[in-house]
């Protein structure tokens, strides 16, 4: 992990059975390197939060939370969105502007991080920037 960011968050951490409910929920399982981070700080933001890809800078949000009707309730998240998005994208946190950081479980192990922006007609774009979230967590600067 990149040891220059902190995390901070002003949740509890995220009980374990909460995060299993999501992945079945779903049919997925979160990568180990998210895991360990979204347990203790679900809902929270990152010291640094600048992200460039391709000469694009986007600014980090917030991690999604595991707490049910929350407003960065992550399946909340994903049941609103799973009709715009392309298949087998799930999305973990948003941008400060409410677009989303996703993970990519097409056939990608772990999966790719992939930022999902929508466009002022409704439509969107995707984007790859890591091809793991370890990967991603190094982009922050």
């Amino acid at each position: 992990m990149n040891k220059n960011i902190e995390w901070k968050s002003d949740y509890c951490p995220a009980d374990i059975n909460m995060i299993k409910a999501v992945e079945k929920n779903i049919g997925i399982v979160f990568p180990d390197d998210f895991l360990h981070i979204a347990k203790e700080y679900h809902g929270g933001e990152p010291s640094s939060k600048t992200i460039i890809v391709n000469n694009k800078k986007i600014i980090f949000g917030y991690l999604l939370t595991f707490l049910a009707f929350d407003e960065l309730d992550i399946l909340d998240k994903y049941n609103s969105e799973k009709d715009n998005l392309p298949p087998n994208y799930f999305p973990f946190a948003i941008d400060e502007e409410g677009n989303m950081f996703c993970f990519d479980y097409n056939d990608n192990v772990p999966p790719r991080i992939v930022f999902v922006e929508k466009k002022n007609d409704g439509s969107i774009s995707s984007l790859i920037i890591a091809q793991n979230f370890l990967d991603f967590i190094q982009l922050m600067n």
